[in-house]
């Protein structure tokens, strides 16, 4: 009983400080002091609320990969965060979601941060889904790799998204990245 104690510690300590290990690493890399003057945001334009409302019911098109269909948002922001319907995205963080369903898994790791001078917000995004097989297959199943890239921008009363979308399908090399246009009015 007691050796099984110790195995079953060893093996927590092991999930605890591998990472940590594999995170110093990249620390002694990329210094936090380096990262932070990469990408500073004017903290006294978001104390003056200085920054662009996106806030608002949103309606109208999109264009990608040939394809034009509409496209509804309901948003909500501050300086810190903001809401596309119902789910928050702290600005100046990294958000990572996973969702798993009968057909797919994915994982998103997406950066959102405003411009200099706060009246753009933008998106970076890497996700990775992989198309779920019938239990105990050996069928290999789609495994793929997104880069995304998007900025909301306010021109003429008008919200415009626009950024691209680069797909490895299968992890193989991408031939070219597709552009994504939005353009959308407040209801």
């Amino acid at each position: 009983m007691k050796t099984n104690r110790i195995i079953c510690a060893l093996l927590a300590c092991n999930l605890v400080a591998a990472p940590v290990f594999a995170s110093d690493i990249v620390q002694k890399l990329f210094p936090k002091s380096a990262m932070q003057q990469a990408h500073k945001a004017a903290p006294s334009q978001a104390a003056r609320g200085d920054f662009t409302d996106f806030s608002g019911n949103w309606t109208g098109f999109c264009a990608y990969m040939g394809f034009r269909f509409p496209l509804d948002l309901a948003l909500v922001n501050t300086a810190s965060y903001l809401r596309i319907d119902g789910v928050e995205y702290g600005i100046g963080k990294l958000d990572t979601r996973a969702t798993t369903d009968t057909y797919q898994s994915v994982v998103n790791h997406t950066a959102v941060e405003w411009n200099a001078d706060m009246t753009r917000i933008v998106f970076r995004n890497v996700a990775l889904s992989k198309e779920n097989g019938e239990p105990y297959s050996h069928e290999s199943t789609a495994f793929d790799l997104g880069v995304n890239h998007f900025t909301f921008a306010l021109e003429k009363e008008a919200l415009n998204i626009r950024g691209y979308t680069l797909t490895l399908p299968g992890l193989a090399p991408a031939d070219e990245a597709a552009d994504l246009e939005c353009t959308l009015h407040r209801q």
